[in-house]
């Protein structure tokens, strides 16, 4: 069968053919001026992802393309109450570049033309609600199904939206969190999300955003929305989003009891540039829980064709082990404050494993380990001046024989007469962020019982001495 494309004939009559040409010739011109006419202006580059051979496009890539086109349709459907956007990356066709075009084309000027090439299909912007598990379906569903050629097709998304991946789980299982503005999206939350019209029927596998309740067309044209964006900036330039808006972590497996002292994790971190970026700045990459830094490592830049696993680190790192708290205060005499060091339990919080990518971006990720919890070594209600060791609570006179500072009662061990120990009376004060408030009592308690028998017998001995020497004389 013959193309019409190939079709070279022409009717006996061209009036009609003329006609249609002049029309076309007539709206090109048009469009040549109205085109070149400024929008904006950038500070640099936004561009597609791209394969390893660095020129073609990829469209499993994340792109500070995508992403600034989502941030632009969330705002031009911020007064319908839209939070997050995403993008299809197969509805942007071209790159937006910072270098002039040629001649009335400053360098960093987008113009109308520009704009419209990177968006040709004038679709309208959709708003309808989703729940977080359907916004987790709609994440899920970039892994393509199986034997299409492009098995990955990244969506692009707006400011604050982020979240973290497995590569290494299967279908429907790798999105491990999800967060808008830093806070976590639940399940069961609701979010005012933001598509086009294509994506809002579920075009690209993207079933998920079908699903949706209360739709609505805003009636607004994806290339007006940018239109209106760059007018809204009033001459400031856009520069390009350089956070990474997706993040792969494979994790070791978390022990039953959680992670422990002494305990090796290893990070499988991916997805840390962009495959348009200089691999020469990829920078390192580091991982810390609380204020320590527990590892760091090269970024590897090398980009993996047709996915987003580009921008790779392994991280290794033993959990930090436990530091003995300090004894209270009210346990800091003889005996009683060696008892009291040798029997703390060492205070511990649970921290979050924090990334840190080369810009300062940080990624918080869904694993804790322990690490040694600061224990104020203080009574918070104990009004003792460490400088003064008398107890404004307490009338006793650090000078005078038989007393102690703090509410200690002196006792004679040995029958000598001479007061050579402490029997503590306020060995129980109270334990900060150790949860044991019942531990501590127990032990001072018995520090009490211990030293009430200790006096007891050396009174009885005492006694029976002086027993002894009246029978002798």
């Amino acid at each position: 069968m013959k193309s019409i494309n190939a079709e070279t004939s022409v009717p006996a009559d061209p009036t009609s053919t003329n006609a249609v040409a002049g029309i076309v010739t007539a709206a090109k011109a048009v469009a040549d001026v109205k085109g070149s006419e400024k929008l904006g202006s950038i500070t640099a580059d936004f561009r597609h992802a791209v394969q390893s051979d660095r020129t073609s496009e990829n469209r499993g890539g994340e792109s500070n393309l995508g992403n600034y086109i989502a941030e632009v349709q969330r705002a031009a459907t911020e007064r319908n109450g839209s939070q997050v956007a995403f993008m299809n990356t197969g509805g942007l066709r071209t790159d937006m570049l910072f270098a002039s075009s040629g001649a009335g084309d400053p360098d960093g000027t987008v113009t109308y033309k520009e704009a419209a090439l990177v968006q040709p299909f004038a679709n309208t912007l959709v708003t309808e609600d989703m729940t977080g598990a359907q916004i987790k379906a709609a994440l899920e569903q970039q892994w393509q199904p199986d034997g299409l050629e492009r098995p990955f097709l990244k969506l692009g998304v707006s400011n604050g939206f982020a979240y973290t991946y497995d590569p290494a789980k299967g279908r429907g299982e790798r999105i491990t969190a999800i967060t808008l503005d830093g806070k976590a999206i639940a399940a069961t939350d609701t979010l005012k999300v933001t598509v086009n019209s294509f994506l809002s029927t579920g075009g690209d596998n993207f079933a998920a955003f079908a699903t949706g309740t209360n739709k609505a067309d805003s009636g607004q044209v994806d290339l007006q929305a940018q239109v209106d964006y760059f007018t809204a900036q009033q001459g400031e330039a856009v520069a390009p989003p350089t956070d990474q808006r997706a993040v792969g972590a494979t994790v070791t497996p978390t022990p039953a009891g959680g992670f422990q002292p002494g305990d090796e994790v290893t990070l499988a971190l991916s997805s840390l540039v962009f495959s348009s970026d200089d691999p020469a700045t990829a920078g390192t990459v580091s991982v810390s829980a609380g204020d320590v830094e527990l590892a760091t490592a090269a970024i590897d830049p090398t980009v993996v064709d047709k996915g987003d696993e580009q921008g790779r680190a392994t991280l290794t790192f033993t959990v930090p082990g436990a530091v003995a708290a300090e004894p209270t205060a009210a346990l800091r005499t003889g005996a009683a404050t060696a008892l009291a060091a040798a029997v703390s339990p060492a205070a511990t919080t649970q921290e979050p494993l924090v990334v840190t990518l080369p810009g300062g971006q940080t990624i918080t990720l869904a694993v804790s380990i322990p690490l040694p919890a600061a224990v104020d070594p203080t009574d918070p209600a104990d009004p003792t001046d460490p400088a003064d060791p008398t107890d404004p609570m307490d009338g006793t006179d650090p000078t005078t024989p038989g007393t102690t500072p703090g509410g200690g009662t002196g006792a004679d061990t040995d029958g000598d007469g001479v007061v050579d120990t402490t029997v503590p009376t306020n060995a129980s004060g109270p334990l900060a962020y150790t949860d044991a408030e019942l531990l501590w009592p127990g032990i001072a308690a018995g520090v009490l019982v211990l030293a009430g028998i200790v006096a007891l017998v050396a009174v009885r001995r005492k006694r029976a001495a002086d027993d002894a020497t009246v029978l002798t004389d």
